[in-house]
């Protein structure tokens, strides 16, 4: 049996930065009230956040004021937890390809089904529904944290057309794909 703490530090040094309420409870041998409320005391004192239930981030100090890591750090863990196919898109996907101007309010990710927005310290992350995700062109985008699902260029166009309203109206998305243009491929735009 290992403290709260030497168990956040094994999971560092062994490259995660995530874990789950039943791994946790598991590893202390910990009731799941007991997990409960050592956990409150983790995210009490700011070592780690919990995007939803049963699902936590461990928080490095240089994160800790904002309560919680940026998005794109722990996104696919969260997707793979909630075994949910997903892609980061619209003007958060601009953005990484370099095409938007500001930085958007929320971290936008395209799922296959409703699922209501997180709200993890100062990150909030929007989910939009596309029940055609299979298939579609992404591409693995690499953070420090390993990697996740990235619209292409050419499906970033398209999505931001099609949900025009979620990307702050025609007139910003008439910019951002000024802006995108550089990186789409006509081959590509085809195919997609």
């Amino acid at each position: 049996m290992s403290n709260p703490e030497s168990y956040l530090i094994k999971l560092q040094t062994r490259g995660r930065i995530s874990f789950t309420t039943v791994e946790y409870a598991k590893e202390l041998a910990l009731s799941p009230e007991a997990a409960k409320h050592s956990l409150r005391r983790l995210r009490e004192k700011r070592e780690i956040a919990s995007p939803i239930r049963g699902f936590h981030v461990i928080l490095p100090p240089a994160d800790r004021a904002n309560g919680s890591r940026p998005p794109e750090e722990f996104i696919d863990y969260l997707m793979k937890y909630l075994d949910a196919p997903y892609y980061v898109a619209l003007l958060s996907a601009a953005e990484i390809h370099g095409a938007a101007h500001h930085r958007p309010q929320d971290f936008q990710v395209m799922v296959t089904s409703p699922r209501r927005m997180i709200k993890c310290g100062n990150v909030r992350i929007k989910f939009l529904v596309k029940r055609t995700i299979a298939g579609l062109p992404i591409v693995k985008h690499k953070v420090r944290t390993g990697y996740f699902a990235v619209s292409t260029p050419e499906v970033t166009a398209f999505d931001l057309v099609a949900y025009q309203k979620q990307s702050a109206g025609m007139d910003n998305v008439a910019t951002v794909l000024s802006e995108l243009a550089e990186k789409i491929s006509a081959a590509e735009l085809l195919a997609a």
